[in-house]
């Protein structure tokens, strides 16, 4: 369970189409290690059947690693970034 709780409406998020993002997974985990295997299976088998859609705000240039790790630690990425060679 999370330390922090944080409550949204969801009539809000469905009103104003946000996307919602978090992940207590690592924090579970840590307190019961037997709950991560079975997560894990459901969680490639949505990989291989195409059900995951990975989240990706910004792209950059292989040689622009440094304007992405900076963006990365100013919050400007939202999910992740991808660095093309």
């Amino acid at each position: 369970m999370c330390s922090s709780n944080f409550a949204v409406d969801s009539n809000l998020v469905m009103m104003k189409s946000l996307d919602v993002l978090g992940c207590p997974t690592a924090i579970s985990t840590a307190m019961d290690p037997s709950s991560r295997p079975p997560r894990m299976k459901q969680i490639l088998a949505w990989a291989n059947e195409g059900k995951l859609k990975p989240r990706v705000s910004h792209r950059f240039a292989l040689a622009e690693f440094r304007e992405a790790m900076t963006a990365k630690w100013n919050g400007e990425v939202l999910g992740g970034c991808v660095l093309h060679p």
